[in-house]
């Protein structure tokens, strides 16, 4: 199974040219909800609003269990996948929160096929 991930991630990077952004990453560009879509989740119109914002500083106010760290996951990854260099960090009160959105993270990640070559990841 693992050779089978490498051989699609080899292919992947092969068929990429270089100093452009691949056919997986122009899709996540244009349509920024792909990472929820692609994961079988659909996307609430405020969670749409703020995967598309470029606004530099966001304040949500929503009740519990609204999707809040999914939507947050989300944003990160495209942030991640799409800016150079980008320093992306995942923070809440406790290391036990913090590892859920990294999951989710991950999650969407995987969702996406690995849309780009990946080194280590873990839980």
């Amino acid at each position: 199974m693992m050779k089978q991930r490498l051989r699609r991630v080899e292919s992947f990077l092969d068929h990429s040219s270089p100093g452009s952004l691949t056919k997986p990453l122009a899709r996540l560009r244009d349509q920024p909800t792909l990472p929820l879509l692609a994961a079988g989740l659909s996307p609430d119109p405020w969670q749409t609003r703020l995967l598309r914002s470029s606004a530099q500083r966001i304040l949500l106010l929503c009740s519990r269990q609204a999707g809040k760290s999914t939507a947050s996951a989300a944003l990160a990854l495209r942030v991640a996948l799409l800016e150079p260099q980008a320093l992306v960090l995942l923070c809440s009160p406790s290391l036990r929160q913090s590892g859920e959105l990294f999951r989710k993270v991950l999650h969407l990640f995987e969702a996406l096929e690995r849309p780009v070559a990946v080194s280590t990841a873990s839980t």
